[in-house]
């Protein structure tokens, strides 16, 4: 009496996996895996924006995209312009007058042209991120990093989202 069990049991173990497999095969489902960029190469150009231009210069390397010195070499030219980080006070104490939340803002203005014959593929964007973050003055040092850790975060955001927009151009035919 019990081998039937046992039998019915395994059959209806091996069944259930089999639909189970079945069922995440026929969903559709596969790991996100990497958007290439729409160019081969491209030339990045900086107008006080240093910083940002040396990393995507490597992240855009780092992903296959040959990054030329001279813009006649390219198809696309990049223009990354005006990287700056902003400080505000946002809020002061209405009792003892000090200062309690601080606004980091950081921007980076992007455009992107046709090398061959300077088209705009992309208009003037600006990039844009903000962050606060409360202030105390009996840890000055310690929100002095807290601040310099979020700039670094702003940083990376600010560089993520320009190689965001990057992926998603819009490359003319080639005649």
């Amino acid at each position: 009496m019990l081998k039937p069990f046992l039998l019915n049991r395994q059959l209806f173990n091996l069944l259930t996996l089999l639909c189970l497999s079945m069922v995440l095969t026929a969903c559709g489902f596969q790991l996100r895996g990497t958007i290439g960029y729409p160019m081969k190469t491209a030339y990045l150009q900086s107008e006080n924006a240093n910083r940002i231009t040396t990393e995507v210069t490597r992240l855009l390397q780092d992903n296959g995209v040959t990054v030329t010195n001279k813009s006649e070499d390219a198809e696309i030219i990049v223009i990354l312009r005006n990287e700056i980080i902003d400080r505000r006070v946002l809020s002061v104490s209405a009792i003892t007058g000090r200062l309690e939340e601080i606004e980091l803002n950081f921007r980076v203005e992007l455009e992107v042209q046709n090398a061959k014959d300077k088209r705009v593929l992309q208009d003037k964007q600006v990039v844009s991120l903000l962050r606060d973050y409360s202030f105390d003055e009996t840890a000055v040092l310690a929100k002095d990093t807290e601040e310099q850790v979020i700039k670094e975060d702003m940083f990376r955001d600010a560089t993520a989202q320009v190689l965001r927009r990057l992926q998603m151009l819009k490359m003319p035919k080639s005649s």
